[in-house]
């Protein structure tokens, strides 16, 4: 019995090895936008840099995090589903990560506090084969998730799909 369930094991990682979780490139990025909204896309790094972006500056608290204000450039996650025709009937949003970790919100709680952000203090993001974050992270003010915000960021964003 014990031998079957090695196998199983490594049949599972296999699978999941080669599903569309493994981390595409870094210089083809791009974060797929589905779900309810009007426009399903992939908007590539070279787009998303291209958005309408500001510098906000935050502190992330938590395991890995200074704790220090950094200014990190990005979009506001609502106003990047505003531009792809979020739907009025929508409630929820998953941040997924290219390795599957994700996070959850419902559309009521997207303010100006949760971002999709691609530089920091002005130097783009690292990649996660150059044991970054980025390019492109998910990240929580502290107003609105409270002290311990990095446990709320998703590193490696992939995709946002909204319910």
């Amino acid at each position: 019995m014990p031998a079957v369930g090695i196998l199983l094991m490594v049949v599972g990682t296999l699978i999941y090895m080669a599903s569309d979780r493994v981390t595409p490139d870094e210089d083809d990025w791009f974060i797929r936008v589905s779900g309810m909204v009007g426009n399903e896309t992939e908007i590539h790094m070279e787009e998303f840099r291209g958005l309408n972006t500001s510098v906000f500056s935050m502190a992330l608290e938590g395991t890995g995090e200074d704790g220090e204000k950094h200014d990190y450039r990005g979009t506001p996650l609502m106003e990047l589903l505003v531009g792809q025709g979020l739907y009025e009937n929508a409630t929820g949003v998953a941040v997924r990560a290219a390795d599957g970790y994700s996070r959850s919100f419902s559309i009521s709680e997207l303010d100006e506090g949760i971002l999709l952000v691609y530089e920091k203090d002005g130097k783009e993001l690292k990649g996660r084969s150059e044991g970054g974050d980025g390019p492109i992270r998910l990240i929580v003010s502290q107003e609105h998730a409270g002290t311990f915000n990095a446990q709320y960021s998703v590193k490696w964003v992939s995709e946002v799909v909204v319910s």
